[in-house]
């Protein structure tokens, strides 16, 4: 519910915050590496690209010189006889340094454990030590110099840069970031008329969604909500029972749903359990947004859930801006194709009479006009 709050509230999710990092990184100037790639992003926003660059290249070699100066600190450290003793525990690694007023050291163990707790490491000195020596790439940067190449037309590079960041996803500050960064890898492909690339990176959205499976091998719960669709043939009694949250994902799932339905040969097998997803991510989205501006809501069916959020203008314009309507207009069309006609309508009809978008409720009435004649 917090993203779709943010999302009306109209705050960018991938602000400078973004690029924030743990406070040891920091330069020998004092300023902090994120502070760099802030510098960074403003300068590529006014369309700087040179200077974004630099900015950015800069950013990751004071990265790296900053964590080579703490795995430095903790060795040097670690030499000690006296803290050798203390064997691979971090607690009592850390008592002897504080005996030893070794203020440096602590302080940066600090900074690491303010984020990253020393459980994360299983109290391991060698696994922080380990951790420290992956921590040395920066994704940020990668995706940064990706974007200047993007936008410079340079995709061959920007992708490479990309995968770059997504081999090194898991030390992203924010991990949602990934999924730009797949949208990213899928939209460059696109443009490049790779269209099975893009298939291959929308999917690396959803490969953490148990609720979606693997193509061909669904989830149980998938299975059940795509017989509910196919056998039901008003689309309310699916709306009524279901709810998916993983916004993240509507994207891929409408993306993906387009390409299998329009751009491979109308293969839905594939289309099917995707537009059944987007729909109901977009459905779960929707009655999020209305419960917000209405905490009495309860959902009771399509049609009422459609007049509800046209009514609202902050609620309609979300749903315009994040394409959430486009959902159920895949879905419909790929019922239709499949045979299911009653299905299709039934949304159709829905769309075309309590839908407060202008161009989607035509484009309702257009369809449903096809099959009625």
């Amino acid at each position: 519910m917090k993203k779709i709050l943010f999302t009306l509230l109209g705050l960018c999710f991938f602000s400078a915050a973004a690029f924030a990092a743990p406070v040891i990184f920091e330069t020998a100037s004092g300023r902090t590496v994120w502070q760099i790639m802030e510098q960074a992003e403003i300068a590529f926003e006014k369309g700087e690209l040179g200077e974004s660059l630099a900015l950015a290249e800069n950013a990751r070699i004071r990265h790296t010189e900053s964590v080579q100066h703490v795995i430095s600190l903790i060795n040097n450290a670690l030499g000690s006889r006296e803290v050798q003793r203390a064997g691979d525990d971090i607690n009592l690694v850390y008592a002897v340094l504080q005996t030893r007023n070794e203020t440096e050291v602590t302080d940066a163990l600090d900074a690491v454990f303010l984020k990253y707790p020393a459980r994360s490491f299983s109290n391991s000195m060698k696994n922080l030590s380990d951790w420290l020596q992956k921590r040395l790439v920066y994704p940020e940067a990668d995706m940064l110099v990706a974007r200047i190449y993007e936008a410079e037309g340079e995709y061959p590079l920007a992708l490479s840069f990309y995968e770059s960041a997504w081999q090194n996803r898991d030390f992203l500050d924010i991990p949602e970031t990934k999924f730009r960064i797949a949208y990213s890898m899928a939209d460059i492909s696109y443009n490049m008329g790779n269209y099975g690339a893009r298939e291959k990176y929308l999917l690396l959205v959803l490969m953490d969604d148990p609720v979606f499976g693997q193509p061909g091998n669904e989830s149980g719960i998938l299975r059940a909500m795509m017989r509910t669709v196919q056998t039901e043939k008003n689309i309310d009694k699916f709306f009524l029972l279901y709810r998916h949250s993983n916004i993240n994902a509507l994207k891929a799932y409408q993306d993906l749903t387009s390409f299998y339905l329009y751009d491979s040969e109308k293969r839905l097998d594939r289309a099917f359990p995707v537009a059944v997803l987007a729909a109901c991510v977009s459905l779960t989205a929707m009655t999020e947004a209305i419960k917000l501006v209405d905490p009495e809501y309860v959902y009771t069916n399509f049609a009422d859930a459609m007049d509800r959020s046209g009514r609202n203008y902050r609620i309609s314009e979300w749903i315009a801006r994040e394409k959430i309507l486009d959902s159920f207009l895949l879905l419909a069309s790929v019922l239709s194709e499949r045979g299911e006609i009653e299905q299709a309508r039934s949304i159709w009809s829905t769309l075309m009479i309590y839908c407060a978008e202008k161009t989607v409720a035509e484009k309702a009435a257009g369809e449903l006009g096809i099959i009625l004649n």
